[in-house]
């Protein structure tokens, strides 16, 4: 089942599906809105936001869905086997893992025809020519279990599991470890909101100003420390937990309150 909010009030309402298993991650393109589910279900669409859902998996030979991307051109799922990117809003899906020594991908981030995967234990890779091949970028990264990654202005953060945030300046080629002030080093989630960096960790959220050199923890609030996801809309911060809590923050994080009216589930994976 997947949850979603109504223009910013507190009350959150059950969509009608999909039905394919825990939800991992969503995705908004355009006018659709996709889910990526676990355990046998891989990919639904919606274009009636979040009304009704069909299953768009054909190609897909794994039903693991862990990130969704996209850009102008296409789609991309990571999974258990590897990555699929779809030309055509995700009716139909290719595999794309030429160059992968690691097929299980826990994000996917896009820069152009640049694209960079982080996998469960082989470090990140990079494709620069849509996907069709793919290289090990891993100089410098000591934690090779990398959960998400994220772009900003041509820097590259990378969150581990117990390594922390790690920041590129050069495409990749060069990674170095970027703590200070970081009390937790397992890096869940990433959210980039304008000049600021917040990301969440297995014990609450920390905030950056200055691109990752300094890291304040941002917590006031927050009962439920292990963050999953981190979203905004409309200069509101969400983040969600394991346990199926939903706070929300106006003042960039400097306080939360708790937005659970109508969550009935525990562990919310990711919000839109």
């Amino acid at each position: 089942m997947f949850l979603m909010n109504n223009h910013l009030k507190s009350q959150w309402l059950p969509t009608n599906g999909p039905f394919g298993g825990q939800i991992s991650t969503l995705l908004s393109d355009s006018n659709y809105i996709y889910a990526g589910a676990t355990y046998g279900g891989g990919v639904f669409i919606s274009s009636d936001n979040g009304n009704s859902w069909t299953q768009n998996s054909n190609g897909l030979s794994t039903g693991y869905v862990y990130t969704l991307a996209n850009n102008n051109r296409k789609i991309y799922a990571g999974t258990y086997q590897g990555i699929y990117h779809s030309y055509d809003k995700g009716n139909n899906w290719e595999k794309v893992n030429t160059g992968l020594t690691n097929t299980i991908i826990n994000s996917i981030e896009l820069k152009g025809d640049t694209v960079l995967a982080g996998t469960f234990s082989s470090g990140i890779f990079i494709s620069t020519n849509d996907g069709v091949d793919w290289s090990p970028i891993n100089n410098g990264l000591s934690d090779l279990r990398v959960q998400v990654i994220r772009e900003k202005e041509g820097k590259i953060f990378a969150g581990t599991r117990e390594g922390g945030i790690y920041l590129s300046t050069n495409n990749g080629a060069d990674w170095l470890q970027s703590n200070n002030g970081l009390g937790n080093t397992n890096v869940q989630a990433i959210l980039i909101n304008n000049d600021n960096i917040i990301i969440g960790t297995s014990s609450g959220v920390y905030f950056s100003d200055d691109d990752g050199t300094n890291w304040i923890a941002i917590n006031e609030g927050i009962f439920d420390t292990s963050i999953l996801s981190l979203s905004v809309k409309d200069n509101t911060i969400f983040a969600s937990t394991y346990n199926g809590n939903i706070f929300r923050s106006s003042d960039l994080g400097k306080s939360w309150s708790l937005s659970n009216n109508g969550i009935i589930h525990s562990q919310i994976n990711s919000i839109l």
